[in-house]
């Protein structure tokens, strides 16, 4: 995690103390919007959920256009080319960190990385992954929101 001041720190966890007036606002947002039966299965571990909620979920993946993701399949990707906008991918800040985002991302359930706006953690680090699960010959999907 890199910090604003310039600092870093690697935390196994972390928590997230919250003020009264935000338990407060958070209380009343669920009461507004309560969390749906779907959203509380989501919310479980893949081996609590059972195969009801696969299926319903392969379901609905197959009725949307999935472009490369071939209905959420993790797939080894191809192999990128060549692009005229390598030198500037080179030239963000992110690029010189590749490596170590890549390696703290597979040891890691969460990571969380903050940037500069135009350093290219959008844009780069999916493709980070991407590179990296080619080389290694490794299935993935991402999916970027």
């Amino acid at each position: 995690v890199k910090k604003k001041d310039g600092s870093e720190t690697a935390h196994a966890m972390m928590t997230c103390n919250l003020t009264h007036n935000t338990k407060h606002a958070v209380r009343s947002l669920i009461q507004r919007f309560p969390v749906t039966n779907k959203e509380r299965t989501e919310l479980l571990p893949k081996t609590e959920r059972g195969n009801v909620f696969a299926v319903e979920a392969e379901n609905r993946e197959m009725s949307k256009t999935s472009g490369r993701l071939n209905n959420g399949i993790p797939q080894i990707p191809v192999k990128r080319g060549e692009s005229e906008f390598d030198s500037f991918r080179q030239s963000l800040p992110v690029f010189e960190k590749q490596e170590e985002i890549v390696k703290i991302i597979k040891e890691n359930k969460v990571v969380l990385i903050v940037g500069e706006t135009g350093s290219g953690k959008t844009t780069q680090i999916p493709q980070f992954l991407l590179d990296d699960c080619f080389k290694n010959g490794i299935p993935c999907r991402i999916f970027c929101t």
